[in-house]
């Protein structure tokens, strides 16, 4: 397993697509755990483990973050 704690913060959209391809190549075929706070960093991920306010749910396909 390998865990990426806002690995790309700071990064235009264009790196952070580039480094996350990069690193799925290099560890291809284990666990990546991607934590990040931007929900566009998910739309390419299979699932997602969604964590607000003590609740965690899983999400399969693209997110959307909701308006309040």
């Amino acid at each position: 397993m390998v865990i990426l704690d806002e690995a790309f913060r700071g990064l235009d959209r264009e790196k952070r697509r580039i480094w996350l391809e990069r690193c799925r190549c290099y560890w291809q075929g284990a666990t990546l755990l991607f934590i990040s706070h931007d929900v566009g960093d998910t739309q390419t991920f299979e699932r997602v483990l969604v964590a607000e306010w003590r609740n965690l749910w899983l999400e399969k396909g693209q997110l959307y973050e909701k308006d309040n």
